[in-house]
């Protein structure tokens, strides 16, 4: 139960600094904001495992938008198809972790 509620509250912490980002994108802009952002292909599995853990989240649409234009940042960076090919991703869920493949995820 402990190791839940810190998961819980690391989550809310995350979407919170991710709400101070999409406030500063309103501010300054994305294009300036985005320039900031890590642009690694290894970072791809992190986003894209946000992403699918918060698939029907609607309450914190900001943290999606940064999420999303990370990807995009992430997405310009040339890489080769093969490290997505066959690559999985493990979703913590409430049942235990769940593994998806990661294309299945960006459609």
């Amino acid at each position: 139960m402990k190791k839940r509620e810190e998961e819980q509250r690391a989550t809310d912490e995350l979407h919170a600094l991710l709400q101070i980002i999409y406030q500063l994108t309103k501010v300054r802009g994305d294009k300036y904001i985005i320039q900031h952002f890590p642009h690694e292909v290894k970072d791809l599995y992190p986003a894209l495992g946000f992403l699918a853990r918060e698939k029907g989240d609607t309450a914190n649409w900001e943290s999606r938008f940064i999420i999303l234009l990370w990807l995009g940042v992430i997405a310009l960076v040339p890489f080769d198809l093969n490290i997505i090919d066959s690559g999985v991703i493990v979703i913590d869920s409430e049942e235990g972790g769940k593994a998806t493949e990661i294309v299945d995820v960006m459609l």
